[in-house]
Parts: C-alpha cells; sequence; structure tokens
C-alpha cells in the first residue's frame, strides 16, 4: 500500500474515540514511510557550487537502483532557483579515473567499539573494486600516533591492503581535522586531472587535538578539488560537522546508526557512486552565500526522474538544509501528508464534550 493511501485508509478509521492518539499513530507512520523517499531524492546530487561553472554530479539510477548509463545530454534540463539553466557539459565518469585517499580513524571511540576490523574490511572492498587507472593512499590517526601516511598514492591494489592491516598502534586523543588535510595535500598531489578526486573518512566527528583549526581546514579544502566523504559511526556522532565537511566539499554524508554491519555496503555504495556519475556543469548567475535550490529532471526509459539539492555559491562547512521534497518516480512529500492528515482531521475528528467537572489537560 502507497503512503498516500495508507493515509486516506487510517484517516477513514478516526472516529472521537482515541483520534488524537490515532492521529499522532498516523503522522509517525506517514512520516517513517516517506522520509527514506525524500532522503534518497536529494543524495542522487553532489554540487560543488564554489566554482565557476557549478559542477553538478548525478547519479541516475532505476527503480531497482542499479546505475543508469549511457545517457546523452539531451537527457538533462537543469534548474536554479526554479530557472532554467543551460548546461554547458555532460560528461559520464564511468570510464574517468577516481583518485581516493582513505581516512581511517584508530582512536578510542573506535577500537573500544570492535569497529577497527570491519572498517578494514569496508577500506579493502573498495579497493578491490578499483579499475584501471583508479588510485588510492591511505592514512591512520590518532593523538598518539599523529597522521600515519601508511601508504601514498598507488594503483597497486597488493600494497594498499597491506597498509589497511597494519595497526598503527596509538588510540587516545582525536585528530580528524590534521587527517583531513593531510589527505587533501595527497589527493592534490595526484595526476589524475580528468576523473574525480575523493577523500573517504569513517568517524564519529569528533577532534580534540588536531593543529590545524576547521577554519584553516576549510580554507585548504576549498582551494582544494576534492570531495570529502564522510560515515559517521560512534554514539554520539557529530553529524553536524561531518554533514557540513561533506556537503561544502561536494560530497556525501552517511550515517551508519552505530552498526559495524553496514561499512560494506556504505563503502561500496561510495564506489558504486563514484564510478556511475554524470557530471554536469553550467554558469551560475548568483554568486552569493545563500542557500539556492537546484533541480535536474533526466529523460530515462522509465520515465522522467527528478533529483533536488541544495547548495551555495561559497565555501562553508556548515551543514546545508535537507530537502524537503523531490521524486524518483514515486512517493509523496511531508506537506502532501500534512496536508491529507489536516484534510481528516478537519473533516473526521470532532471534540468530545467534557463531562460536568472536567478541567481543559
Amino acid at each position: 500500500m502507497s503512503a498516500m493511501a495508507h493515509c486516506v485508509r487510517s484517516m477513514g478509521t478516526i472516529g472521537n474515540s482515541g483520534a488524537l492518539s490515532r492521529l499522532f499513530q498516523v503522522l509517525l507512520t506517514a512520516i517513517v514511510v516517506t522520509t527514506p523517499f525524500i532522503a534518497a531524492a536529494q543524495g542522487e546530487l553532489r554540487v560543488v557550487g564554489d566554482t565557476d561553472p557549478v559542477q553538478v554530479y548525478v547519479s541516475v539510477t532505476a527503480n531497482d537502483g542499479s546505475p543508469i548509463g549511457g545517457l546523452s545530454a539531451g537527457a538533462f534540463q537543469l534548474g536554479e532557483d526554479g530557472a532554467s539553466q543551460a548546461i554547458t557539459t555532460t560528461i559520464s565518469t564511468t570510464n574517468l579515473p577516481v583518485t581516493t585517499v582513505f581516512v581511517m580513524d584508530y582512536s578510542i571511540s573506535l577500537r573500544t567499539s570492535s569497529a577497527i576490523a570491519p572498517m578494514e574490511q569496508a577500506v579493502k572492498g573498495f579497493i578491490d573494486l578499483m579499475g584501471a587507472g583508479d588510485e588510492a593512499a591511505v592514512i591512520k590517526f590518532n593523538g598518539d600516533i599523529g597522521v600515519v601516511v601508511s601508504q601514498d598514492l598507488t594503483a597497486d591494489k597488493t600494497l594498499l591492503k597491506t597498509a589497511v592491516d597494519t595497526d598503527p598502534g596509538g588510540q587516545y586523543y582525536t585528530n580528524l581535522y590534521d587527517a583531513i588535510n593531510k589527505a587533501n595535500d595527497i589527493v592534490n598531489l595526484s595526476t589524475n586531472t580528468t576523473g574525480t578526486r575523493s577523500i573517504v573518512v569513517l568517524t564519529d566527528g569528533d577532534d580534540n587535538y588536531s593543529t590545524i583549526s576547521l577554519d584553516a581546514l576549510s580554507t585548504n579544502l576549498d582551494t582544494g578539488n576534492a570531495a570529502v566523504f564522510t560515515v559517521g559511526f560512534g554514539d554520539p556522532v557529530n553529524t553536524s560537522r561531518l554533514q557540513g565537511l561533506a556537503d561544502g566539499t561536494g560530497g556525501t554524508f552517511t550515517s551508519t546508526n552505530n552498526d559495524t554491519n553496514q561499512f560494506a555496503a556504505v563503502y561500496t555504495q561510495i564506489s558504486d557512486r563514484l564510478n556511475n556519475e554524470y557530471l554536469l556543469t553550467y554558469p551560475s548567475a548568483t554568486s552569493d552565500c545563500n542557500v539556492h535550490r537546484l533541480q535536474v529532471q533526466v529523460a530515462t526509459s522509465e520515465g522522467t526522474k527528478t533529483y533536488d539539492a541544495n547548495f551555495r555559491r561559497c565555501f562553508s562547512t556548515d551543514p546545508l538544509p535537507v530537502v524537503a521534497t523531490g521524486s524518483s518516480g514515486g512517493g509523496i512529500g511531508l506537506w502532501e501528508v500534512a496536508a491529507f492528515l489536516l484534510l481528516g482531521l478537519l473533516s473526521g475528528f470532532a471534540p468530545r464534550a467534557r463531562r460536568p467537572g472536567m478541567t481543559p489537560a
């Protein structure tokens, strides 16, 4: 049953007795049903907004989740703040090289959570998926060891896996910013000028030992050319910080819900994405640091798919507001759910008369 049908059917059952309780149940169900769809719609776009022209990476997927390749430039239409924009470049990343620097957190929070082995296994799974022309490096960090480059950029999978399997020692304190800054230095030494450059970091997002400030790191990331993909694990996770680092660089943030069993799937998803995107560029008429709305429509054999994202024309590590609507071929937004709930409330919920002596709660 669709989310909309569920709302309508549930509204038909609301009577005078227990109506408020049932209303809350319907609202909760509707939000749970629709939220994954909304998150997925926004996640299909990665936007690097502080460049000229603006760079938009689009992950076009079929209804079964598989990537759709072979699309021509004419399949894409792009709008900024509701106004149509001329796309100047359309490139498929499928056959382009990918440069990746893995940033691996060996601080006590991950060690005591039995997260090290699953993290290492997930990174090695990503390495297995590397194609011809791809390269990677491995960085490990904690306060005791500082930032250790376990393996410089190489296409040799054996060397990379050996580096991943080597425990650097130490555990106390977290120097996350220093590690990402070093990864940015390494990725910018790459001779890969035609493909994608990325930094993939799994951490809880805390930093209590770096020598570089977040502002200084932001400046360095701004002048670099790498998307930061952050994977959140821990209790708690500094979601705002990890989301901001990803949003500011055109990467993505993924929460593992403190579940090490999700590591492998998350890393595979990032790898699949980097190898199956379309890069669109367009000249933007805006130049401010306000939040702007981007929409990409894609004509496919399954119909037109629409993807939405927010972005800024300046570099910022402040997280962007989540897109509240969007579609990839079905589903409804929260505003539509709210409208149906309100309609049902007005038509089917009549307040009961108070018994004598009753006072309002």
